[in-house]
């Protein structure tokens, strides 16, 4: 069942239609908005936080949006910077619904950092609906859609795929 529910989410996903990007790629020094997605339990908060200060030591805003797949945020309080979402937000297929992510995926990043190294569909998502300048991610064969710009790697740990991303942000 649940393989049957991945085929025809990925479906969806697939038809989804991005907006068009008229301007080219800018360069880290000339971004003023960074959106980072990521999965609240494979990431460690230091390894987070440590992500928001670099960009924010560069004078960046920085919002990220983080999946707890549970179904209750337990202690997690999302506020200005930072929102989070659970498995309550997503529709049977396990797309988060629009309405409990638009504020985040309606923003106008210059760059949308996914943390996600495992594949999550939810968090795939999260990059297919943003109207990001520049989507940037893990590469995985079945979410090519999913970001402008990814990282052919095996990393599983966020600090090793950020220090991937990072490379080619510079």
């Amino acid at each position: 069942m649940a393989n049957f529910r991945e085929k025809i989410a990925l479906r969806m996903l697939v038809k989804y239609k991005q907006i068009t990007k008229p301007e080219r790629l800018q360069s880290l020094g000339n971004a003023r908005e960074i959106g980072i997605v990521y999965d609240v339990k494979s990431t460690e908060i230091q390894s987070l936080n440590a992500i928001v200060h670099y960009f924010e030591s560069l004078g960046k805003n920085v919002m990220s949006l983080g999946f707890y797949n549970e179904k209750e945020l337990n202690n997690l309080v999302s506020d200005a910077k930072t929102l989070y979402f659970n498995q309550k937000d997503l529709n049977f297929w396990k797309i988060p619904k629009q309405e409990q992510v638009s504020v985040f995926t309606n923003k106008e990043f210059d760059f949308l950092l996914n943390l996600d190294t495992l594949g999550s569909i939810s968090l795939q998502a999260i990059s297919t609906f943003s109207k990001a300048r520049t989507r940037m991610g893990k590469h995985f064969d079945q979410y090519n859609f999913a970001h402008d710009f990814m990282v052919k790697s095996d990393v599983t740990s966020t600090d090793d795929l950020f220090a991937s991303i990072q490379k080619y942000l510079k």
